[in-house]
């Protein structure tokens, strides 16, 4: 777990222990280090990605053994008892947009984690705001299903969030399925229809994303999450698995604002030409 990920993408209460990198985060977090502390990430009020520093650290926290408060100096707590909760804050250097966090440290030593029990913008937010540029090629019916998968997996749902993301996923393919039965006399629908998935995509290269048919699994991955796989594997695997999703689209909106622009440019030239006669 990086940085940017546990600011922009783990959702709250999802714990972050020693092997995971709980120490390098609390190290970030530290106030003698806020001068050279920044990440990348996306500023969901701007819809930008920029570069944010950390403008409040852990300097200090309030302590709730057995649900009473107060504020204390930034020492990690050892007693089992007890949690510290802190304010911090990023500030994003392009515009001065301010991200507000809770964090919560609990225990010590190897037993020693991390999490954010607060966030504003949420991470839904962020994601969603990310999400927008597929307004283009995804119908208004899949876009609401993809916020959804990233409200649901930011709310610590996984095995919802990932029956949305196959939605998506099968949305894709049988929109190309559509474009080769029109294009290619050939195309056989009724093996299509009895082929498994990954035979489907093989069935539609040309038609589908570079990505999406190299990397077939993803599908099968999204299956065995929702049949087999628990909420906490689902929510482990949820950030590749979109990103995976949103690479597909990447490559389909390129392909797409760059035919448009070959239409715009040819028709300036036919303009041009038609001037000159």
């Amino acid at each position: 777990m990086n940085i940017q990920e546990f600011f922009f993408d783990l959702p709250l209460y999802q714990k972050v222990n020693k092997a995971e990198g709980c120490d390098s985060i609390i190290k970030f977090l530290r106030k003698d280090t806020l001068a050279n502390q920044t990440v990348e990430g996306y500023n969901s009020i701007k819809r930008c990605h920029s570069t944010f520093s950390l403008y409040s650290g852990i300097d200090t926290v309030f302590t709730m053994p057995f649900g009473s408060s107060h504020i204390v100096p930034c020492t990690l707590s050892e007693k089992e008892d007890e949690f510290e909760v802190f304010e911090v804050i990023l500030k994003c250097k392009r515009y001065g947009t301010l991200l507000h966090y809770l964090v919560r440290i609990e225990g010590s030593g190897s037993q020693k984690c991390i999490s954010k029990v607060g966030q504003h913008p949420s991470v839904a937010d962020i994601h969603i705001g990310q999400i927008h540029k597929y307004d283009k090629i995804l119908p208004k019916e899949k876009m609401k299903e993809f916020t959804k998968a990233i409200g649901l997996a930011a709310n610590g749902i996984g095995i919802g969030s990932f029956v949305y993301l196959r939605r998506i996923f099968e949305y894709l393919v049988f929109e190309a399925k559509d474009t080769a039965t029109i294009d290619n006399q050939d195309f056989n629908e009724i093996d299509f229809e009895k082929a498994r998935m990954n035979e489907k995509i093989s069935m539609l290269s040309g038609y589908l994303p570079d990505y999406m048919i190299e990397n077939n699994t993803i599908y099968g991955i999204l299956s065995k999450g929702i049949h087999e796989l628990s909420e906490e594997e689902c929510k482990q695997y949820f950030i590749i698995l979109r990103e995976s999703i949103e690479m597909i689209l990447d490559e389909k909106l390129e392909a797409y604002q760059k035919e448009k622009r070959k239409k715009e440019i040819s028709k300036s030239l036919s303009q041009i030409a038609s001037t000159l006669k």
